[in-house]
């Protein structure tokens, strides 16, 4: 329902079409008039002709001799006149003609018939004269709106032809005037015909008159209510000279900068959306892998790219890595890839370039950089760009795929996957300091708009914050690891025997966990449970572990607190409650035999079953007080025959896929 402030519609073609039908009444009814007043002076002036040729004739001697004969005379000379003037009988209101006349600088003398056959003179009344004064010679005065609209007797004169001695002349008479509302009465019947042919008259031309001038303003209602309602696909633009195309162009240009502002701030609004989401990722991500494939992926749906590479630059091997990959050409060559990432797309901490980029900038022979081989390394070098790339880098950088240097190809091409379009780049800088280059590979010939540009230096710029926060992330990660691995490192050395043993642990339970698909928070916890797996053991004396026999039952007791008491030690330590289960359950069977809890199948947590496995195969591996450690045939054996005993058949079965390949520095 509309709204009680909302006037209701009118077409401003039908007013104007009821302005020209009214305005078509009142000019035809003023043509009328005119037309009656036309003919009515063309009929004067003919009867002016009439009467003058009749003075003449009748009245040869026109001079002051002729006027003062004129005093006393009969009636005849002037009843001759009027003869001549027939025209004049048949007016209801006509009493005869009058004459006048006048010697030079002398007042109006007024000639009538009498009654007794002789003329009456006297002089012309004021009015008379008056109007005497007021018509022109030859010509006829009728005073105006008489004829018009009065329906009784009005006067008329007319000037005659003066004598040689100046003495004029002039005749007098009064005829019928019929009022206009008389005509129409009398006329009635085609006056109703005109009236209805001149009102469908003016209707058609109304019609037809304003929908030829109100066209181009019905159409520019029509475009506008289209923008109202959200249409943006809509032209004002109007080629006319007038003030109409003038309206239209500049609603047209009204709508341009309505439409620039609506881009720029649905452009502002997504970079900001995407800003907020890599402020989340940067609280929900721990590693440095998720996040920066995260935030390609922020990147590549908010800049419309075909891909986006991370590139942090490696001072030690003078060059990029290329820290993670987003876009279609890495989901497509992946069989059943998402959008969420594979192995070709998001972070590569390890993985491989999609394309031709070299370790170390050495080409193969007769290679060029867009060369393709089998064998890939997240790294562009210096050596495969032009000399310069680094400072153009560090800037913003806006330049065709094709034809623009050696440093663009190799990015492009080589890293990303794009052969057409643009590569866009814009410096990662945390406080100052140049890190990297966020990437974006473009479809397009054109180069980045003003806002574009500034939307995707905001992007880099909060990019930037995210990795320094993961880089604050890290160094706090790396020195807890230290301090933790310093720990191991002090337990271990309370026997020569078991020196590196929890970093070797750590290193292959991680690996194993990679294997069996863990998250990288999980990894995380992993890592540290195998590094302190046995930090109970601090309170174990090294006589009993570097005993070279067998251990009594008071030492073996002893020997198997090790995991209660380092599981107490972490206890109550908020960031070590993921830890704790591992390093309390490493020493469980799968059978159920183990100890402290006698937990047995899935009941013993994943990662204490991983570190289980790890710790017995660096453990038999290794030389011992009692005995030298396995030859690597020997172990696998070993651990084959306890796969359902002691251990998970699925985590021995994974862990033996690549056990072959770990070094010791002790066994066969």
């Amino acid at each position: 329902m509309p709204s009680r402030l909302t006037p209701r519609r009118v077409s401003i073609a039908w007013e104007l079409t009821g302005f020209f039908f009214a305005f078509g009444l009142v000019l035809s009814y003023g043509a009328f008039l005119a037309f009656g007043r036309v003919t009515t002076g063309i009929a004067l002036r003919v009867g002016a002709s009439v009467a003058v040729d009749a003075f003449e004739s009748g009245f040869p001697v026109r001079d002051a001799s002729g006027l003062r004969a004129l005093a006393g005379a009969g009636n005849g000379r002037l009843s001759s006149l009027q003869r001549g003037l027939p025209f004049l009988a048949s007016h209801d209101s006509f009493s005869g003609v009058r004459l006048y006349a006048r010697s030079p600088g002398e007042r109006w003398i007024r000639f009538a018939q009498g009654a007794d056959g002789i003329l009456d003179s006297s002089l012309a009344s004021g009015e008379d004269a008056e109007r005497l004064g007021m018509a022109e010679p030859e010509r006829v005065y009728l005073r105006r709106g008489q004829d018009l609209f009065s329906g009784r007797a009005v006067p008329v004169y007319l000037r005659l032809p003066s004598g040689p001695d100046g003495t004029e002349w002039a005749l007098g008479a009064d005829v019928d005037a019929t009022g206009v509302v008389d005509f129409l009465v009398e006329h009635r019947r085609e006056t109703a015909l005109f009236a209805a042919i001149l009102a469908g008259l003016s209707l058609v031309l109304g019609r037809v008159f304003a929908r030829r001038f109100t066209r181009p303003l019905i159409r520019l209602a029509g475009a506008a209510e289209e923008y109202s309602r959200g249409r943006s696909a809509v032209s004002f633009y109007s080629g006319r000279r007038d003030e109409i195309g003038l309206l239209g162009r500049t609603l047209a240009g009204m709508a341009a900068e309505v439409e620039r502002r609506r881009v720029e701030t649905e452009s502002r609004l997504a970079a900001m959306e995407a800003m907020n989401d890599i402020d989340k990722a940067v609280l929900s991500t721990a590693t440095r892998t998720e996040l920066l494939s995260k935030v390609a992926r922020i990147v590549e749906g908010t800049m419309h790219s075909t891909a986006v590479a991370i590139a942090l630059r490696n001072e030690s091997r003078i060059g990029w890595d290329i820290a993670a990959l987003s876009g279609a050409p890495f989901r497509e060559r992946v069989p059943g890839a998402s959008s969420a990432g594979t192995s070709r797309e998001g972070a590569l901490p390890n993985g491989a370039l999609p394309n031709g980029a070299l370790p170390n900038g050495a080409l193969p022979n007769g290679a060029t950089p867009a060369s393709r081989d089998e064998d890939f390394y997240p790294f562009v070098s210096d050596a495969l760009l032009e000399p310069g790339a680094l400072e153009r880098f560090e800037t913003y950088y806006d330049a065709p795929v094709r034809g623009s240097g050696l440093e663009t190809a190799a990015v492009a091409y080589d890293v990303m996957s794009a052969d057409s379009g643009r590569l866009v780049a814009a410096p990662l800088r945390v406080d100052g300091r140049y890190l990297g280059s966020l990437m974006v590979a473009a479809d397009r010939d054109e180069p980045l708009t003003a806002e574009e540009r500034r939307v995707f230096t905001m992007l880099a710029d909060q990019a930037a914050v995210a990795l320094r926060s993961i880089l604050e992330h890290e160094a706090r990660e790396e020195n807890f690891l230290g301090v933790i691995s310093a720990l191991s490192r002090a337990i271990d050395a309370k026997s020569r025997w078991t020196a590196g043993h929890s970093e070797r642990v750590a290193r292959q339970s991680v690996g194993l966990g990679e294997r069996l698909g863990l998250s990288s928070e999980e990894l995380r916890n992993l890592r540290v449970s195998a590094t302190l797996h046995d930090v109970g053991k601090i309170g174990v004396g090294e006589a009993v572990l570097d005993k070279p026999g067998r251990l009594s039952a008071a030492e073996y007791a002893e020997i198997k607190r090790h995991p209660s008491v380092g599981a107490d030690m972490l206890d109550g330590i908020r960031s070590f409650d993921a830890i704790v289960p591992a390093v309390l359950h490493h020493h469980e069977r799968w059978d159920g035999g183990g100890y402290p809890a006698g937990l047995s199948g899935e009941a013993i947590p994943l990662a204490a079953r991983i570190v289980a496995v790890a710790d017995v195969w660096d453990a038999i591996r290794e030389d011992r007080p009692y005995r030298k450690g396995f030859p690597v045939d020997e172990a696998v054996r070993f651990m084959e025959d306890q796969s359902g005993l002691m251990f998970d058949p699925a985590v021995v079965g994974e862990f033996l896929s690549f056990a072959r390949g770990l070094e010791h520095p002790a066994g066969g």
